[in-house]
């Protein structure tokens, strides 16, 4: 958390983890955690709920804000979207196939159709609408796995989106989030680039500055925020799968968490 803590407070972006100090339950916990905090607050206010331990920030709250009122077109939510999601709990977003070409042809990238719950935008009333829904509708998985029967945050959101068409759109360009799933195949070497930015594009905050961020190599978007599913332990078991999922994690770590001046100018690595 410390890493997207740092780099939000550097794109000066407010920033309230909920849940701390909590044990996991499960997902339908979750999602009653998210339908809690956004019941607080004004119902037009544009809120983000999304992970903590695998996401960074890339855009100051008026650009989060732009980037929303435009792909949202006047929807309330906003889903991000993967190229794949695991059994059991996916949902493909509903769309024309010429949008979906529009948008492979946009980003480079085929088959980014699927929901991914890491992230979601909107305005608070609607959010509160949609995770109490999901909280009483995520049960459950239907897999032949240890996670068969246990309840589904991405599932409860599909399900929304079926209840509910008219009140979600997709960023199927990826403006708002990047989700770069490693696990099949190593979307981030194919899709993505690291660039720096200049002196007058870092964002600063006192003692934290922002030199580089990811963007799609084929679109040149740079999205507000990124997510790197993946990093679950399930996957520790695995080398070939674990070895590709911590070492793209620790380059972007290194990347896209803030330098701070209190430390020493020589290299830093941190790892996931």
């Amino acid at each position: 958390m410390r890493a997207l803590s740092d780099a939000l407070e550097a794109w000066h972006v407010e920033f309230h983890p909920i849940g701390v100090g909590e044990q996991w339950v499960d997902f339908q916990w979750l999602a009653k955690q998210y339908a809690s905090a956004v019941s607080q607050l004004s119902p037009e206010r544009v809120v983000v709920t999304m992970d903590s331990s695998d996401i960074w920030a890339q855009a100051s709250s008026s650009s989060i804000r732009a980037l929303f009122d435009k792909v949202a077109a006047g929807r309330p939510i906003v889903l991000a979207l993967e190229t794949g999601c695991s059994k059991g709990r996916c949902t493909v977003a509903p769309g024309t196939s010429q949008e979906v070409d529009a948008a492979t042809n946009f980003t480079g990238i085929p088959d980014l159709t699927h929901i991914n719950g890491g992230f979601v935008i909107g305005r608070a009333g609607a959010l509160h609408h949609m995770w109490t829904f999901v909280a009483n509708n995520s049960c459950c998985r239907v897999t032949r796995t240890r996670r068969a029967g246990k309840p589904s945050a991405q599932l409860g959101i599909g399900r929304f989106v079926s209840a509910h068409p008219g009140l979600v759109a997709y960023d199927r360009t990826q403006q708002l989030c990047a989700n770069v799933v490693n696990v099949k195949t190593n979307e981030y070497r194919k899709y993505y680039e690291l660039v720096p930015l200049n002196a007058t594009q870092r964002s600063r905050d006192g003692h934290l500055t922002v030199t580089k961020v990811l963007r799609n190599a084929h679109s040149r978007v740079v999205p507000a925020f990124v997510h790197y599913p993946g990093t679950n332990p399930r996957y520790r078991g695995l080398p070939k799968i674990n070895a590709r999922l911590m070492e793209v994690c620790d380059d972007l770590l290194n990347a896209l968490s803030p330098t701070r001046s209190t430390l020493s100018s020589g290299p830093r690595r941190l790892q996931c």
